[in-house]
Formats: C-alpha cells, structure tokens, sequence
C-alpha cells in the first residue's frame, strides 16, 4: 500500500537530491530517494510504527522532512542542527523524520549497516563525546527505508 503524504515539499528532481549528497557528503539509499522524489516528505496517512522484531505499534511518524526552505519541516535544518551545530546524532546516520516527542527516525547512510532504520530518543542521550558514535539511544525499527514505509499502520487499524 503506498504511503499518501500532506503538507509536502515542493516537487524535486534528481539533480535536487545530487546536490544534497554533494553538499554533505552522502549517499542517500535508492528506496529514500525515491520517496524523495514521490513526494519530498508530508504528514503520512499512516504513522505507527514498531520496532524490529515487536509486535506492537508503540511510536510515530508526525512528519517526514522535506528538501525545502521551511525551517519547521527542513531536512536542512535538522541536519545542521542534529549533526553539525550539536553534534547528537553519529556520522552513519540521518534525520528524516520526528515524532511529537522531539525524537528522530533516521536512516544509516553508510557503514555496514547502510539502509538501516532508527529510532533516535533524546531522553536516552549520555553527555560523552563517545556516546554519540556508540549510537546507545538508537534503536533498530527496519533494516530499509522500503520496509519502514510498508509496515507503517494507520491508527485506526
């Protein structure tokens, strides 16, 4: 079942989401570019998800980023702020969406696990530097952005 989004960026092209890698030195798995250019983020009409291996629904998906200028809804934005300014998030890792929680769904960009899903909660921070690249607030939810989408569950089911 395809993921149906609202409040999404402006259309992209694949030349938009080149010079993203580009500009931070990434490469963005096929299945999340191609979201990308489907739709470039939204409110998702589907927004539980649970993490790999659980039965239960237990989180979700306010809003997927987008590759725009808005400030509230900016991939942009939260990578400089997660990855650059604050330094909370490890070098494998991404931000593409949040929670009503200020926690993150962010997608491993490279490493062996490359693809990979997570879930981000701040509550479980550690003030070492090490921390972050221990990645201990991290939490498996799917092994590719594909299987993210198609598991996620509407909240009326």
């Amino acid at each position: 079942m395809e993921l149906k989004l609202t409040e999404s960026g402006g259309r992209l092209s694949a030349a938009d989401l080149d010079a993203v890698e580009a500009r931070y030195h990434l490469k963005l798995p096929p299945d999340y570019r191609q979201f990308l250019l489907m739709g470039n983020g939204g409110e998702p009409d589907r927004c539980l998800f649970r993490f790999k291996g659980k039965r239960t629904y237990t989180e979700s998906v306010r809003y997927f980023l987008s590759i725009s200028d808005d400030p509230d809804i900016s991939f942009h934005r939260y990578f400089n702020r997660y990855k650059v300014d604050e330094k909370r998030l490890p070098d494998a890792v991404i931000p593409v969406a949040f929670d009503s929680g200020g926690n993150l769904v962010c997608l491993a960009v490279s490493g062996k696990k490359a693809g990979t899903v997570y879930f981000w909660d701040h509550e479980g921070e550690e003030d070492s530097p090490r921390a972050v690249e221990r990645g201990k607030n991290l939490a498996v939810v799917a092994d590719s952005f594909r299987e993210f989408i198609d598991d996620l569950k509407a909240e009326e089911d």
